[in-house]
């Protein structure tokens, strides 16, 4: 723009001193003619090249209000993609919900009683249902006259009632550190004999192995449990009670009175 218009204006200069030069004679006709062309050629080339500007001008406004459309249009995205990233909270949350419905158990086991029925209500931490866990056990209780031929990892027979054509093994787990007289409600005997019990029992607790018979808790059983003071290992047999007292009638001689013994099993409420 700025060359073409010092370009009319120089030819526009020229033209005029051609003009004064004609009226003296010095100058032509013809080369007032020719400087008159040029003038207004550069004229022309003036007027195309404000047009030229006008065009740009708009074009450069029509750019602008394309760029503040853009940023309008990136604050969309921004508003769509917090709108996404909220549909996605909401999904895992609807999906937490969904795993919250489904009760997993810690380990492999058996539903012993449903607490909780379907259709049922209930708040978090209330239990659901009782489950049987892990390996099943057998407890006994030995006479504390009979405790030192009783030693850990000493071999057991089991017969359990319910199967009774069928012999477990199994081994002795641990013994227990506490009598049956020592777990007594009253801390004061209220009498001498019973502060001087003629027997105290100890807990055994004996591991089954897994010969395909389902135990469960509470069923009967008479364990023999291999003599750990004798060379010959006899047996040591012991008789199921249904209570927890050790029955009063006569034994053989050579054989420790019966005790009770129940399998246990553990019991996991979830």
């Amino acid at each position: 723009m700025k060359a073409a218009i010092s370009d009319r204006d120089k030819w526009r200069f020229e033209r005029d001193r051609i003009a004064s030069l004609l009226g003296s004679g010095i100058a032509s006709v013809s080369e007032l003619d020719n400087v008159t062309s040029q003038r207004n050629s550069a004229v022309a080339r003036v007027e195309v090249a404000e047009g030229n500007q006008a065009a740009a001008e708009s074009n450069c406004r029509l750019a602008r209000v394309q760029v503040e459309g853009l940023k309008v249009r990136e604050a969309g995205l921004d508003v769509l993609a917090a709108e996404v990233e909220l549909a996605h909270q909401r999904l895992s949350v609807c999906e937490a919900n969904v795993a919250a419905t489904i009760i997993r158990a810690p380990a492999e086991g058996w539903v012993a009683d449903r607490i909780i029925e379907p259709g049922g209500s209930a708040k978090i931490g209330d239990p659901m249902m009782t489950l049987w866990l892990g390996e099943p056990w057998i407890e006994a209780w030995v006479d504390e006259k009979h405790l030192t031929r009783v030693k850990v990892g000493s071999p057991v027979e089991v017969r359990i009632r319910a199967f009774a054509n069928r012999k477990l093994r199994g081994r002795v787990e641990s013994i227990g550190v506490l009598t049956d007289k020592e777990l007594r409600a009253s801390p004061v005997p209220p009498t001498l004999h019973s502060f001087l019990p003629e027997r105290a029992m100890v807990q055994v607790r004996i591991a089954v192995a897994d010969d395909g018979v389902r135990l469960q808790p509470g069923l009967s059983a008479v364990v023999g449990i291999r003599d750990a003071a004798s060379a010959a290992q006899p047996k040591v047999a012991l008789r199921a009670n249904d209570g927890l007292r050790p029955p009063q009638g006569p034994t053989r001689s050579d054989l420790p009175p019966a005790v009770e013994n129940s399998t246990q099993t553990r019991d996991k409420e979830n």
